[in-house]
C-alpha cells in the first residue's frame, strides 16, 4: 500500500517533507517517514489520529502540536529492482508552512472538538455506566441491607423466640424441680411420719411385750418360788428315793373344767328313812384300825431307814386287808409323774419300771384329788389306767387305793388290788389304808422337815 506522508518542519524556517511510502498501514507509513527525516518514532507514543472525508489520516503530536498527514495513493508504480519500498520526498518551501499551520490548527481543532466529543461521549457513557454502577451497587447496597435487616430480624425475632422458649424451659423447669422438690419433702415426710409411727407403735409394743415378758416372767417366779416353798422334796442317801410334793392346788391343771350344775330338784324329806351305807356281807375285824394304829407308830419311834419304812408299811397293808398285790408310788421332784417305790404280788419286779402320768389312772386321780376309792370292778372303771396291766398281762378286778397326804400335802398312793377273800374292799379297809396312807406322810413330811434342819 502506497501512502503519501506529509511531515511538517519541527522549526518555522525549516521544510516541510512529504514522502511517498510502500507500507502495510499508515502507522508503518508514518515510521518510515520520520525514520527517513532522522527524527526517529519515539514522537509516535502521544498520537491523536484523525480521518477525515477525503479519507486522508490526520495525526497529531500531543506534545508538539505537529499534524502529520497521510494520505492513500493509487498502487500503480511499480517497486525498484531489488524489490525494496520507493519514497519520493517532496521538498515544499517554508512559505506554505503557515497555511498548512493554520490547516493543520483547523484540522487539529475539528479533531480535538471530535475528540472532545468522543470524550465527551465516552464521559457521559462513563458517567452514565458509573452512575448505574453506582446506582446498581446502592441498590445492591441497600437490598442487601434490607437483607441484612430481614436478617437480622428474624435472627432477632428467632433469638427472642428461642429465648422465650429457654425462659420458659427454665421456668417449667424449676416449676417442675419445685414440685418435685415438694413431693419428694411431702414424700418423705410421710415415711418419715409413717416410720415414725411404726417405729413408735413398735417400741410400744415391744415396751409392752416386755412389760407383758417381765410381768410374766415376775410372775412365773413368783409362782415358781410359792411353788417351791409349797414343795418339799425327800431324797435318801444313796439317791435311790427321791419324793417330790405338792398341795392339792398346784397339782391341779389349769384347764381342767370347773364342775357346773346341770339340774337340780326338791323333794319332802322323810325323816323315818334311813341309809345303809355298809355292804351287809361286810365281816372285818372291829380291831383291825387299833391293830394298825400300835403297830404302825414302830416307823415313828424306830430307828428304820426311808425304804425299810416302804417295806414294812407296804407289808402291813398287804396282811392287813389281805390282798394279792399292792404298790406304793411317790410324785417324782417335778411333780409330773408316779414312780414305783414298792410293790407286792405276781408282777411286783416287773411293774418297777413303769410310771404313771400324775392325773391318770385311779392312783393318779386319787394322788391329785387327796381321796381315797375302792373300786369292786377297776377293768371297767373309766379312770383306771389299762397300760400296765395290759402290759404285764395281769387282771385287776377289786382296787383300793388311798392318797399319802399330811396337812394338804400330797407325796404319792398306796393301793392294795385283788382282795384274797370273796367280795370287794370295805370301808373299814378303806379307812384302814387311808390311815396307813397318812402315817407314811407323816414319815416323810418329818423326814423332809429333818433334812431341811441339817442343811
Amino acid at each position: 500500500m502506497l501512502y503519501e506522508v506529509f511531515i511538517p518542519s519541527v522549526e518555522a524556517d525549516g521544510f516541510d517533507e512529504s514522502i511517498t511510502v510502500d507500507a502495510e498501514n499508515w502507522m508503518a507509513a508514518l515510521k518510515s517517514g520520520l525514520e527517513r527525516t532522522g527524527e526517529g518514532s519515539d514522537i509516535m507514543r502521544n498520537l491523536m489520529c484523525d480521518i477525515k472525508d477525503d479519507n486522508s489520516i490526520h495525526v497529531t503530536d500531543a506534545v508538539s502540536r505537529r499534524v502529520f498527514v497521510l494520505r492513500e495513493l493509487e498502487d500503480d508504480a511499480e517497486s525498484a529492482a531489488d524489490g525494496g519500498e520507493e519514497v519520493e520526498t517532496v521538498m515544499t518551501p517554508a512559505v506554505n508552512a503557515d497555511a498548512a499551520e493554520a490547516k493543520a490548527a483547523e484540522e487539529a481543532k475539528r479533531a480535538a472538538e471530535a475528540k472532545a466529543a468522543e470524550d465527551a461521549k465516552r464521559a457521559a457513557e462513563a458517567k452514565a455506566a458509573e452512575d448505574a454502577k453506582r446506582a446498581a451497587e446502592a441498590k445492591a447496597a441497600e437490598e442487601a441491607k434490607r437483607a441484612s435487616e430481614q436478617k437480622a430480624a428474624e435472627e432477632a425475632r428467632l433469638a427472642a423466640e428461642a429465648k422465650a422458649a429457654e425462659v420458659a424451659k427454665r421456668v417449667a423447669e424449676a416449676k417442675a424441680a419445685e414440685e418435685a422438690k415438694r413431693a419428694a419433702e411431702a414424700k418423705a415426710a410421710e415415711e418419715a411420719k409413717r416410720a415414725a409411727e411404726a417405729k413408735a407403735a413398735e417400741e410400744a409394743k415391744l415396751a409392752a411385750e416386755a412389760k407383758a415378758a417381765k410381768e410374766a416372767k415376775l410372775a412365773a417366779e413368783q409362782k415358781a418360788a410359792e411353788e417351791q416353798a409349797d414343795k418339799h422334796i425327800y431324797e435318801a442317801e444313796d439317791k435311790r428315793i427321791r419324793i417330790g410334793s405338792a398341795t392339792h392346788s398346784a397339782l391341779k391343771k389349769s384347764d381342767q373344767p370347773a364342775a357346773r350344775i346341770v339340774s337340780e330338784s326338791r323333794t319332802k324329806s322323810d325323816v323315818n328313812r334311813t341309809v345303809d351305807f355298809g355292804r351287809a356281807d361286810e365281816k372285818v375285824s372291829e380291831s383291825l384300825i387299833e391293830d394298825i394304829f400300835l403297830e404302825i407308830q414302830d416307823i415313828h419311834e424306830g430307828d428304820k431307814s426311808m425304804q425299810e419304812v416302804i417295806d414294812f408299811v407296804m407289808d402291813m397293808a398287804m396282811e392287813k386287808i389281805g390282798a394279792e398285790s399292792g404298790s406304793v408310788l411317790f410324785a417324782d421332784v417335778n411333780g409330773q409323774e408316779l414312780y414305783f417305790a414298792a410293790a407286792r404280788g405276781p408282777k411286783a419286779a416287773d411293774i418297777m419300771d413303769f410310771r404313771v402320768p400324775m392325773g391318770m389312772g385311779i392312783v393318779g386321780f386319787c394322788t391329785r384329788e387327796g381321796v381315797s376309792l375302792a373300786i369292786s370292778d377297776a377293768e371297767n372303771d373309766p379312770r383306771f389306767y389299762k397300760e400296765i396291766s395290759e402290759s404285764l398281762g395281769y387282771d385287776t378286778h377289786g382296787l383300793l387305793c388311798a392318797p399319802i397326804q399330811h396337812e394338804g400335802r400330797v407325796y404319792g398312793a398306796i393301793e392294795v388290788m385283788n382282795k384274797k377273800a370273796s367280795g370287794g374292799f370295805s370301808a373299814d379297809e378303806t379307812n384302814a389304808l387311808a390311815y396307813i396312807g397318812r402315817q407314811l406322810a407323816q414319815y416323810v413330811h418329818g423326814e423332809i422337815m429333818r433334812n431341811e434342819k441339817i442343811s
